[in-house]
């Protein structure tokens, strides 16, 4: 028996739908969930795996090895925090609204731009504290606002909640119970088991989603290369080219030859990111991808013998599938 472990495209919902694969339930480590990137995956079910693309495999005893190696340490539990009520008097004198669920918020800025709706990508920053005081978490220290689809479980239930109340340009302070947040479990090290935590948030920005259908080039326009794959740059980036084993950020959205969108990293507010050149991807990604420039965004038309080949993946990629792909290649990392 081999454990093969699933090395696509980044198609998260591709993964899902072809692998029955399961999220996680334990508690999370960070204080916002995030969808499993396609790369760190693991298959076990042999006939499943057979219907992507896999590159890497390892005999079940050098798994078992691996796995052996890889010692957990359990972390002891954190104890409850107790409200300190001076701490968090900026909270607690305000007049907050409540709504049903229980999430308390105060709109301190009411912005004039709109008010999101499910599945818009939106760019919020935030500072979290705990009952007591302590801040647990702050973009406005890293300058990295947090991007997220809403309304797609991607962070605890009371943001999802509380973020479709405010306009763009709104800051607001929310206080989340626990049953919209961490629960009994809390999270990691960081959240304590039934925790309220509470939150100012400024919302940034509402961010354009994926394209419906791609961007119409004519036959004669694109170049082909000599393995079949198509490909014609929408536009050219100033940046530089990835080297082999360089770690690329790309956004993407690809569609079937009927039109039919089948994924974007656009709809979920986070760009994919591997290896060029590493077969971590389908091949016509990494043919694709290696000869573009930062800033660049390229149409690939991927024939399925550089995709998904002959056996397609569940009812989401159809066998021998030409693919079509939007990407943009944001970032290589040093």
């Amino acid at each position: 028996m081999k454990f093969k472990y699933l090395i696509t495209a980044g198609i998260l919902s591709v993964v899902l739908a072809a692998c029955g694969a399961q999220q996680a339930t334990e508690p999370s480590d960070t204080v916002v969930d995030a969808p499993v990137a396609a790369s760190d995956v693991t298959v076990t079910d042999e006939t499943a795996a057979e219907t992507t693309t896999q590159t890497a495999e390892m005999d079940e005893a050098a798994l078992q090895e691996l796995m052996d190696s890889m010692q957990v340490t359990q972390q002891q539990p954190l104890a409850e925090v107790t409200l300190d009520e001076k701490a968090m008097a900026d909270f607690l004198e305000l007049d907050m609204n409540t709504t049903d669920s229980g999430l308390q918020y105060f709109i301190e800025t009411e912005g004039d731009g709109d008010v999101p709706v499910e599945g818009n990508v939106v760019q919020v920053n935030y500072t979290g504290k705990l009952a007591d005081g302590t801040v647990f978490d702050d973009s406005y220290e890293t300058n990295q606002p947090l991007t997220f689809a809403l309304g797609q479980g991607m962070v605890i239930p009371g943001w999802d909640e509380a973020i479709s109340l405010l306009p763009v340009g709104s800051k607001a302070k929310l206080i989340i119970p626990p049953e919209l947040a961490y629960g009994q479990f809390g999270a990691g090290g960081v959240i304590p088991p039934n925790a309220t935590l509470y939150f100012d948030v400024e919302l940034l920005d509402i961010l354009p989603g994926s394209p419906e259908s791609p961007t119409d080039v004519a036959e004669a326009d694109y170049t082909t290369t000599d393995s079949g794959l198509k490909y014609y740059d929408i536009a050219e980036g100033e940046g530089p080219m990835p080297e082999v084993g360089q770690i690329v950020s790309v956004n993407y959205t690809g569609w079937l030859a009927d039109g039919t969108k089948f994924d974007s990293s656009l709809d979920f507010g986070v760009p994919f990111q591997f290896p060029v050149g590493q077969e971590y991807v389908i091949p016509g990604w990494d043919e694709g991808v290696a000869s573009m420039k930062v800033g660049g965004k390229r149409q690939l038309v991927v024939p399925a013998e550089l995709a998904f080949g002959s056996e397609g993946i569940g009812d989401v990629i159809p066998p021998d599938s030409t693919l079509t792909f939007e990407v943009e290649l944001l970032e290589i990392q040093s």
